[in-house]
């Protein structure tokens, strides 16, 4: 800025090519632009302004006032009240308030010169660079709806943006998915990798989870919390989730092994439809439904010629077993084995005993 120089019934200031004078008269406010000398009355108030020089990545908010009635109330540079701020579309394009003022976006880069002596400007204020793999969640103050921002771009906010914080997109690999709410309507979604995740304004995201998998001899059973319906899945397979499915747990296992019956091995399960104990002696891979619940594994019994078994009914009957006639066969539901407590010792005595439920009919005298 120039020098100035003031005498007894004016005043006269210079000022630079990148400067302007906003000169308060008594019939309101009038900015002139340098280079240049410029004269005027001592009562008369002045005000040199700089230009403002903007970055490519810089921007100052300007409040255009049209309405002048308050030109002699006091207000800070930066003070935008949040009342009179109006929406601004994609190009910044000046919108009319309840109060006939405007909000305006200044983007760099350019050198701003002051327009209406009655403006009221932001600090200058920096642009929030996004790479190709960020976004930032905005809020609209005035209506509270919310948008995402993504990358790549310099973005701008408006006056009236709420920021949240700058995430990465979600980066799942082939074998990942994760769930995702819509907090506006509670649906939910999964969504399935490979793929670089970009979330919605109102979405909840889940942990990442890794698929489940299952190998050649696994299943696992799922129900869906929403519907209620059940479903199984075996291997080998890999799969994820759906958004309202979960694992089905049995002793804290989520994961079992498919049951292998064959000639030497079925399966004890009750029926829960009917409160029934069943035995499964077909051979097969055999996998329970959901109306069967797993009990145990039960071994052929294999007898030689010479030995007998008898077994005891749910009724208490005996029922015999002879191994001339009944040489292998699988102990049935509500069928159990009936035991004798024997002597081991010299004496007989019963101190030490051993369980027997194979009964030996060879001739057992001893020859002298």
């Amino acid at each position: 800025m120039g020098c100035c120089k003031s005498t007894q019934y004016g005043c006269c200031i210079a000022i630079d090519h990148d400067e302007s004078i906003i000169l308060n008269k008594p019939t309101g406010k009038e900015i002139r632009y340098g280079p240049g000398w410029f004269c005027f009355p001592n009562w008369w108030d002045a005000q040199v302004m700089k230009s403002i020089p903007l970055q490519n990545n810089q921007y100052i908010i300007v409040k255009h006032i049209i309405d002048t009635d308050d030109k002699n109330a006091f207000h800070a540079r930066n003070d935008i009240p949040l009342t009179q701020r109006t929406t601004t579309n994609e190009k910044d394009e000046l919108l009319n308030d309840s109060e006939m003022h405007l909000i305006e976006i200044i983007r760099g880069p350019q050198i701003y010169k002051l327009k209406n002596p009655y403006d009221r400007l932001s600090e200058i204020k920096s642009m929030i660079n996004l790479s190709a793999t960020q976004y930032i969640s905005v809020a609209d103050k005035l209506t509270g709806v919310k948008r995402v921002e993504c990358g790549p771009q310099l973005f701008c906010p408006k006056p009236y943006d709420e920021l949240g914080e700058i995430k990465n997109l979600y980066n799942l690999s082939s074998t990942e998915y994760l769930i995702v709410t819509d907090q506006s309507t509670g649906e939910r979604a999964t969504i399935n990798g490979p793929t670089l995740f970009l979330p919605k304004a109102y979405d909840q995201i889940s942990p990442i989870f890794n698929y489940i998998v299952l190998n050649h001899t696994q299943y696992c059973r799922i129900i869906d919390s929403r519907t209620g319906v059940m479903r199984i899945e075996k291997g080998p397979k890999t799969f994820a989730l759906g958004p309202y499915e979960s694992l089905m747990k049995v002793h804290d296992q989520t994961i079992f092994d498919i049951i292998n019956i064959d000639t030497e091995n079925a399966v004890l399960v009750k029926n829960l439809d009917t409160g029934l104990d069943e035995l499964i002696t077909t051979p097969q891979k055999f996998i329970p439904s959901f109306t069967q619940r797993f009990i145990e594994i039960r071994k052929l019994i294999k007898l030689a010629p010479y030995e007998n078994m008898i077994l005891i009914d749910k009724d208490g009957h005996h029922i015999l077993k002879n191994g001339s006639k009944d040489k292998s066969f699988f102990i049935y539901p509500y069928q159990q084995i009936y035991t004798q407590s024997w002597s081991n010792d010299l004496k007989k005595d019963h101190r030490s005993t051993i369980q027997v439920d194979r009964f030996d009919t060879r001739n057992q005298c001893k020859i002298n």
